[in-house]
């Protein structure tokens, strides 16, 4: 009977959402046991932010690296330079808006609202199939990699 008992309650604790709540006052969201909970904006913003330059990369390493993280999402040909348009887009735009407002959720929700919108613009570019397959990537490679740090 105990046995019985806490195969029901290890089965249960295995299918009820664990969100890694402790005593830090945030809830802590794992991409990769819940990507279905990490939304397209901070995926896009994630995924665009991997395509910027560090201030430690050298122009080659920087060129080769964002190269082969753009023909991992699946695209091909006229397709890489698309992406690499709309991440620069962001980069700029990102920085114009930090210089416009101060941190806090205007701020967030005015990245987000940008970020959703050059996506828009992204995938109507690209057609149909090749937005199917950055969606697929963003999906399934990106989310998987998030974790998000939300307030109680």
């Amino acid at each position: 009977m105990n046995c019985k008992l806490i195969l029901f309650a290890l089965t249960v604790s295995a299918i009820v959402p664990s969100f890694g709540q402790g005593t830090t006052g945030f809830t802590v969201v794992r991409g990769k046991d819940r990507p279905e909970l990490i939304n397209d904006a901070t995926a896009y913003l994630h995924l665009f932010r991997a395509l910027e330059q560090t201030q430690s990369e050298s122009d080659l390493v920087f060129s080769r690296r964002r190269q082969a993280l753009a023909k991992e999402t699946g695209l091909g040909g006229p397709q890489i330079p698309l992406l690499l348009a709309t991440a620069d887009s962001f980069a700029q735009q990102g920085q114009a808006l930090n210089w416009r407002m101060a941190p806090g959720l205007e701020r967030q929700a005015a990245r987000a609202k940008m970020t959703l919108q050059l996506v828009n613009q992204l995938q109507q570019a690209l057609g149909p199939h090749d937005a199917y397959l950055l969606t697929e990537y963003v999906n399934g490679v990106v989310k998987p990699q998030v974790t998000l740090y939300l307030p109680r």
